[in-house]
């Protein structure tokens, strides 16, 4: 799938913005996987 398409999804998804990160050690971690898939923060 691509990347565009899952950041799309992401977007709209309260619980991927607003839930909780598992398997993500901290915030650069996951503020370097959301820049990857291009979800907005």
């Amino acid at each position: 799938m691509p990347n565009a398409k899952i950041a799309a999804y992401a977007n709209r998804q309260l619980q991927v913005n607003n839930g909780v990160p598992i398997g993500i050690w901290d915030e650069a971690e996951l503020g370097a996987i959301r820049e990857r898939i291009g979800i907005k923060s």
